[in-house]
């Protein structure tokens, strides 16, 4: 008995494999912005895309900031901006998770702190997609590394 329910379960597993179809190609992000780790991450917007005029699509932006040289106090965070459906949505944090967390940033006064996050929208075709790291109330010389990806989804 116990061999007959393994031979089905095992068949049923290898049709469920057989029928799926991978992930890849066209169906993949497409990746069209990308800054490595830096050490002198500029603090005032930047444009780093502009959406194709008329288009309908969703991106992501993914983020990663670590506290390279400790500060007093104060905190960073990744930060963008964009249009969808004709209003200006700014200044949005996108941190999720992360060591030396508070009040939605990351505190610069522990070396080695750092946190990351993603945030999915849908900017209006033909606006500009902005992308920085915003400071909060820093104090001494902290030194950060932050690295940010821009993907198109669909």
């Amino acid at each position: 008995m116990r061999k007959t329910i393994l031979a089905f379960a095992i068949a049923a597993l290898a049709g469920l494999a057989s029928a799926q179809t991978p992930v890849i190609g066209a169906t993949q992000p497409n990746i069209v912005f990308k800054q490595a780790p830096t050490a002198a991450p500029p603090t005032v917007a930047t444009t780093v895309y502009t959406t194709p005029a008329g288009s309908n699509q969703v991106y992501r932006a993914c983020g990663h900031v670590v506290i390279a040289t400790a500060g007093s106090s104060g905190g960073v965070f990744p930060a963008l901006q964009y249009v969808g459906s004709a209003h200006t949505f700014s200044n949005i944090n996108y941190i999720n998770a992360g060591q030396g967390l508070s009040g939605g940033t990351l505190a610069v006064s522990a070396q080695w702190n750092s946190a990351s996050g993603c945030f999915t929208f849908a900017p209006d075709g033909g606006t500009n997609i902005s992308l920085w790291l915003g400071l909060g109330g820093v104090t001494g010389s902290p030194a950060y590394l932050y690295d940010v990806t821009l993907e198109r989804l669909q």
